[in-house]
């Protein structure tokens, strides 16, 4: 990569903050699925969206929003089911601004979904890892679980003595996380985002409706598609 483009991506990757704001940033990237399900092979945006949302709850952290994930992957030339070691997913946070990064798989195995997740601190090299085991008809559970974990590992890394908020397990459904949601619900919308990328917005739209209909408590599905509507 030339130094042009390096300066490029820094400018357009690196999350606007105030000078003042000295909270420490996470980058969340895509999880990888290794399984031959289809159906849960494009939940990896979705999952990305949905804990960059439960876990923007921690008020002392900044989260990299998913879209400037997407910008900087594009910019980078890395697709979806790209497999990134740990040095490429260290040089993606970087030029996200991230102090740590959350990364990770998931894999069904006799009717189990099981999700393991990294935390990596960029400065120290420092690894830490979570998972959460249920099953893919109760995903909002399986992830409220990883979530609840990765708080606690994140605010530890962060600040060993600050305690994790109640609020990342509170008030889900005000953040448009609809605990009881249907699978069917969540792949719609993970389609939905992977549409809207791609500026197919038609498509977008279309998977957002499948999403909001399957489940009307899933807010994050009917705010894109009001933003999409406009």
């Amino acid at each position: 990569m030339t130094a042009a483009l390096l300066l490029t991506a820094l400018l357009s990757a690196t999350p606007a903050v105030s000078p003042t704001d000295v909270r420490p940033t996470v980058a969340i990237m895509y999880f990888d699925y290794d399984g031959p399900d289809a159906s849960l092979a494009v939940l990896k945006k979705g999952f990305a969206q949905i804990l960059i949302t439960d876990l923007s709850a921690i008020e002392t952290l900044r989260f990299v929003e998913r879209a400037r994930l997407q910008d900087v992957l594009d910019e980078q030339k890395l697709g979806l089911s790209a497999k990134m070691d740990k040095s490429t997913v260290v040089r993606i946070g970087k030029l996200l601004g991230a102090r740590y990064i959350v990364t990770g798989g998931y894999f069904d195995l006799s009717g189990a979904l099981r999700v393991d997740a990294r935390t990596i601190d960029v400065e120290t090299g420092e690894i830490r890892g979570v998972g959460a085991t249920g099953t893919a008809g109760e995903f909002m559970e399986l992830e409220e679980k990883l979530a609840a974990g990765l708080a606690k590992v994140l605010v530890a890394q962060a600040d060993p003595k600050a305690v994790v908020p109640t609020a990342i397990t509170t008030n889900r459904n005000a953040r448009g996380l609809a605990k009881k949601a249907k699978i069917k619900s969540i792949v719609s919308y993970s389609k939905a985002l992977d549409a809207k990328d791609r500026k197919d917005t038609e498509t977008a739209k279309k998977e957002l409706q499948v999403a909001v209909a399957a489940e009307p408590e899933l807010g994050l599905a009917a705010n894109e598609l009001k933003a999409l509507m406009r």
